[in-house]
């Protein structure tokens, strides 16, 4: 089986001690696996990974965190993402969050191998899915609850690392994540799962990151460029001029990174 390259982007960030007057260099590392040629994004899926410096604000410590988001395709996992991520943790090693952007089965299914193979601490996601509607994705929240992982949902507006952290106990003191929007209606069974993917801003210093796995232009974009609640917020939308690395939604799909969208981040 092929195997993919895996290209990392280090992140530059810019962070100050309370009470030090002197600006302090921070880092963040994010990787991105199973990017593939185009026109064969759905077929190996969606995954990336961060690292983060932890309390002691360095990153290759022994308190450095982590996050992976999304897990591509079960049938990849092995070859792909497993050992990416042995090499990155050690096997078995400890992955201290996981999220899933999108409740389909190209972002959700491998990650149910990083759970069998990995001590997983937190979960995060939009809203569960119905029970009985997607089998792998019921298998993987059952390991998660077999595993005694901490499970969050998580609302537009949200912050899910930084000082102010109002959901789970945060990924990295010095790393913040806030939810520009989410959707607030609970899915139904046969329901279209690209409607529930979230889009999430990830900072580090002046660095900010935006994912939104398979956000489309018609809902999710729309929701933040219109910032109608309870999906998005008031002044989401300014937040997007802030961004510097863009991952594109839902594989570069002509149904997403509308154009009113992207003038937002220029």
């Amino acid at each position: 089986m092929k195997r993919l390259s895996t290209s990392a982007i280090l992140l530059a960030a810019l962070a100050l001690f309370a009470g030090d007057a002197l600006a302090q260099t921070r880092y963040m590392r994010a990787y991105f696996i199973q990017y593939v040629p185009e026109g064969y994004s759905s077929t190996y899926g969606d995954c990336g990974y961060f690292e983060f410096p932890g309390a002691d604000g360095v990153l290759d410590t022994a308190d450095d965190r982590n996050l992976i988001v999304d897990g591509g395709r079960s049938s990849y996992a092995y070859d792909v993402l497993v050992p990416f991520l042995e090499s990155r943790v050690g096997a078995g090693g400890t992955i201290w969050n996981m999220l899933l952007s999108s409740p389909g089965e190209d972002h959700y299914s491998g990650l149910s191998s990083v759970v069998a193979e990995f001590d997983v601490r937190n979960y995060y996601e939009n809203v569960p899915w119905p029970a009985g509607d997607k089998g792998g994705y019921d298998d993987l929240i059952a390991a998660l609850e077999d595993e005694g992982a901490h499970l969050y949902t998580f609302d537009a507006g949200d912050r899910l690392s930084g000082p102010a952290v109002d959901v789970g106990t945060g990924w990295d003191p010095y790393v913040q994540a806030k939810v520009l929007c989410a959707n607030a209606d609970a899915p139904y069974s046969g329901a279209d799962d690209n409607a529930w993917a979230g889009l999430i801003q990830i900072r580090c210093g002046e660095s900010v990151f935006l994912t939104g796995g398979d956000a489309l232009g018609g809902s999710q974009e729309s929701w933040v460029v219109d910032e109608t609640t309870p999906h998005s917020y008031s002044g989401a939308r300014d937040e997007l001029a802030e961004t510097d690395v863009y991952k594109f939604h839902h594989h570069g799909s002509k149904y997403s990174s509308y154009q009113n969208f992207l003038d937002y981040m220029t």
